[in-house]
């Protein structure tokens, strides 16, 4: 008995294996840890995935649990991606901590890669985050922060130092800061509520909340949003 293979049979049998490996999906954790001793500043350079950082009284080091999923590859494949397209580094530089957690943008088509970054500081240290696209959560940090972010939701709450972020899109909520607040934004809704400091708003479009500030507003808006400002010791420049 023959059998005949028709170009129809090819085709349908390279659907099939297209859509089995894009239902696939491989997951690594990885931990990394750098001791703190003469470390002032942590910087964190990162792409897709979410990044909460928390900082912890006493702690003696850094410490990172990472989390990273590769649709479309299975578990047998993902060594080799990681070692070909991943860079998951934590080292020291001078008195500063450096974070790296990014894909090389050579990841092949069909394939996509995200790294989920879950952070521990001592309590005092100052924090700057470059930030392609995910959530960000920040809590419990004395130091001063600065957030350079593309694209997702930004969360910080009992930062006692001063706040420094320039945003592209997505959603800002920051509550209780020690220092002051300037926020450079394009779009997306805002809610601020109990800085001790100044607060600097530019914001593009999206709706702003500024609620219990202990020094000045100054907020320079397109007007695309609705503004609620209330509590504010200082004075309100628009």
């Amino acid at each position: 008995m023959r059998y005949f293979i028709t170009g129809a049979t090819i085709l349908l049998l390279l659907l099939i294996s297209f859509s089995i490996a894009a239902g696939m999906e491989a997951n690594e954790k990885k931990d990394l840890e750098l001791p703190a001793e003469g470390i002032e500043r942590t910087e964190i350079e990162c792409g897709a995935g979410f990044l909460k950082v928390s900082g912890v009284e006493g702690l003696s080091s850094i410490r990172v649990e990472a989390e990273i999923s590769v649709d479309g590859i299975g578990s047998t494949d993902l060594k080799k991606f990681l070692e070909d397209h991943i860079t998951l580094t934590l080292t020291k530089k001078g008195e500063t901590a450096v974070l790296k957690s990014k894909t090389d943008g050579l990841i092949p088509s069909g394939k996509s890669c995200t790294i989920d970054l879950t952070v521990q500081l001592p309590k005092k240290m100052s924090l700057a985050i470059a930030d392609g696209s995910g959530y960000i959560e920040l809590t419990d940090l004395n130091g001063n922060l600065e957030i350079a972010d593309g694209s997702g939701e930004i969360t910080a709450e009992n930062i006692n130092g001063n706040v420094n972020i320039s945003d592209g899109s997505g959603e800002i909520t920051i509550v209780n800061v020690g220092g002051d607040l300037n926020i450079n934004d394009g779009s997306g809704d805002m809610d601020v509520r109990k800085i001790l400091g100044n607060v600097n708003i530019s914001d593009g479009s999206g709706d702003i909340s500024i609620d219990d500030v202990g020094l000045d507003v100054n907020l320079q808006s397109s007007g695309s949003g609705d503004e609620k400002i209330k509590n504010v010791k200082g004075k309100i420049n628009r």
